[in-house]
């Protein structure tokens, strides 16, 4: 293994969970708010959030993202693997 044998051990399948969970919750914001335009857009309004409002929802998906996959990197140290040399 290498320097960073041992955290990549870790790292990698967290770092696997988190892109496929981002961007999950990315869909999901992109997704409300096109729901918002076509439901305000009946009610002759217009959708329109701010800056901060876009950038807390890309904020807050990547701290739940984070926080969901943060599980699989805290745990993987109890399942030790056995590897055969060839």
């Amino acid at each position: 293994m290498g320097i960073l044998g041992d955290f990549l051990c870790y790292f990698i399948p967290m770092g696997q969970v988190l892109g496929t969970t981002a961007s999950s919750f990315a869909l999901l914001a992109i997704a409300l708010d096109r729901y918002q335009n076509v439901t305000v857009a009946i009610i002759s309004k217009r959708w329109n959030p701010n800056l901060w409002k876009c950038l807390l929802a890309a904020f807050l998906s990547w701290i739940v993202s984070s926080g969901w996959s943060w599980k699989l990197f805290k745990y993987k140290g109890f399942f030790h693997y056995k590897m055969s040399k060839f």
